[in-house]
């Protein structure tokens, strides 16, 4: 009876042996899966989220791994977006790793400290379970919020002075499967509920999407993409028209100026030319339909929008842009445009075109066209950041000569500290119109610096000078702006 005991004690201690090493095997291989995950996240935020906005401003919150899935999710299906389909999951491991226990650290490197075993190893569930579970079980809904507040003064020519909220509030929903849908509101002072002046909260977007290679197959979680590498969504409803390179960066947690550039300003110019109207004020918002293909060769990346919305609308000596922000159109003649663009992590260029009829129903015909071109440009270090745009708007006018209006601007920002984070950033941009009353030319030079302050919201200081060619003197602006962005 003692031999026979022994051998069941040897038995069993074999079985708790091999049983510990399984475990122990098991949690080495989830923790050396996460951290090439961690790492490849990391390189992925290093190269595609930060052409949009700092380091500091996702570093410094503290969310779930579901969460964290949702906001990348949610980054990804941004107007020119450079993160690809493979990159999500990665980018939220990264991210939700920093907020974890020392065994993980957030570039990928284990760090277990010495502790007591535990009888509970389901308690160590892999932080890729957990994205995983998060993709599976998830509701999809998120919601976001930037605030904007911006002042400007030094010049009693200036339109719009002193204080502004520039407020965005949004609302995504991004279920296990090809379908999606996202509503922005944001506030505004040019609004045709309000004959074009006055403070008011406006629907930015409010559409519908479908993922069309999705909707063909059953795709892996969460991505919800059969082929990583290729998108092929249709877009319906209010949205963004995306038309030039700004188009993408237009919410106020993207740009890193006080101001947008002058071919896409309305509301913030200086008399005596404010009634010059801008190429197209940003953001241009419109009903209608695009659809979106972006997919990968190699290294580089390329994007085509095809659209077609109700379009600008207008009258008399040209363009009428607050008619043109509304909901509800009544020209029958759809408007139609496209954009493409093409790089990889360090250079990108894009082309837009967009042309229809501006006049309301039964109105002599109207025509107008638009055209762009833009480059851009961020070293690997994400030390220097650099942008060109061009674009230009033709259109009729009963007056005679066509209007013309064309822009240019040319943006480089540098990172002069990195802890404080603190960037400089310069522009020149400018503005030309042709019209029947004659010729005007605005050319500007910003130049300031941003900083990350509390809670990773961030502050910018920008002195705009503003020089005329054809009437009133030289003028020098003081902007200043503070956004958080939740």
């Amino acid at each position: 009876m003692t031999r026979k005991s022994n051998q069941k004690k040897q038995s069993a201690v074999h079985w708790a042996v091999l049983l510990s090493f399984a475990l122990s095997l098991q949690s080495a291989l989830g923790q050396d899966n996460d951290s090439r995950l961690i790492r490849r996240g990391r390189l992925a935020f290093e190269t595609s989220c930060v052409d949009c906005h700092d380091a500091d401003r996702a570093m410094s919150k503290k969310k779930t791994p579901t969460a964290w899935l949702e906001t990348v999710r949610r980054m990804a299906t941004m107007d020119d977006a450079n993160i690809a389909a493979a990159d999500i999951v990665p980018i939220a491991a990264f991210l939700a790793a920093k907020d974890q226990p020392p065994a993980t650290k957030v570039d990928g490197s284990d760090q277990s400290p010495d502790s007591e075993e535990t009888d509970e190893p389901e308690a160590e569930s892999s932080l890729l379970d957990s994205l995983s579970d998060a993709g599976a079980t998830g509701s999809g809904l998120s919601t976001s919020a930037a605030f904007s507040t911006l002042w400007r003064g030094g010049d009693d020519s200036l339109e719009n002075p002193n204080f502004f909220a520039d407020v965005w509030l949004s609302a995504d929903w991004q279920p296990d499967g090809p379908l999606r849908a996202k509503a922005t509101a944001c506030t505004s002072c040019h609004s045709d509920r309000s004959g074009g002046s006055g403070f008011t909260l406006e629907m930015v977007e409010a559409y519908a999407a479908v993922d069309l290679l999705s909707l063909a197959g059953h795709c892996p979680k969460p991505q919800n993409k059969c082929d990583p590498s290729l998108d092929l969504e249709l877009k319906a409803g209010r949205f963004i028209v995306p038309f030039g390179a700004f188009s993408g960066v237009i919410h106020p947690g993207a740009y890193r100026t006080v101001t947008v550039p002058l071919m896409y300003n309305m509301g913030r110019q200086v008399y005596p030319t404010n009634s010059r109207p801008p190429v197209l004020p940003m953001p241009y918002s419109d009903e209608g339909v695009d659809i979106r293909t972006k997919f990968e060769i190699d290294d580089f990346k390329a994007t085509l929008d095809v659209y077609g919305v109700n379009g600008l609308q207008g009258f008399g000596p040209g363009v009428q842009f607050t008619p043109s922000r509304s909901y509800a159109d009544n020209n029958t003649d759809v408007s139609f445009g496209t954009r493409a663009t093409v790089g990889n992590d360090i250079v990108r260029c894009g082309g837009s075109v967009m042309s229809g009829r501006m006049q309301n129903e039964g109105s002599p015909n109207l025509n107008y066209h638009l055209s762009g071109f833009d480059a851009s440009f961020n070293t690997c270090d994400n030390m220097v950041r650099g942008s060109f745009e061009y674009a230009i708007r033709r259109n009729d006018s009963i007056f005679g000569p066509r209007q013309i209006s064309y822009g240019t601007t040319t943006d480089l920002d540098v990172l002069l500290w990195e802890n404080p984070n603190i960037r400089v950033h310069t522009r020149y941009d400018t503005l030309e119109h042709r019209d029947f009353a004659g010729e005007e030319g605005i050319r500007r030079f910003t130049w300031g610096f941003s900083t990350t302050i509390l809670a990773g919201s961030t502050l910018i200081i920008d002195h705009e000078h503003w020089r005329f060619s054809e009437r009133g003197p030289n003028t020098n602006i003081l902007g200043l702006r503070w956004l958080a962005v939740f």
